[in-house]
């Protein structure tokens, strides 16, 4: 593997980059993402978020509070629950 640079531009989206891989046989594969492959809705059904990997130094309450939150959180009454879900509970 080697490192990267993203370099920005003006008739891309943010998230939507090319990507051009090289590989030692010389051959050079692209692909040019919209932005849409980084975008999930809670509400929609079957969506390959939010799940809750094993390994992970956050409890199963305190995670489903945070996928709770992020669903809603543009009713939250302050934006800084969410920061606070994602402290070390003890």
């Amino acid at each position: 593997m080697k490192r990267v640079t993203l370099i920005p531009s003006h008739q891309m989206t943010l998230f939507g980059p090319r990507f051009t891989i090289y590989t030692k046989d010389g051959k050079s594969y692209t692909k040019q993402s919209t932005g849409r492959e980084f975008m999930w809705d809670f509400n929609e059904g079957g969506a390959p978020y939010p799940r809750r990997l094993p390994g992970l130094p956050i409890r199963a309450p305190q995670f489903e509070d945070i996928i709770v939150t992020c669903r809603d959180l543009d009713r939250q009454d302050r934006a800084d629950k969410l920061i606070q879900l994602t402290l070390k509970k003890e």
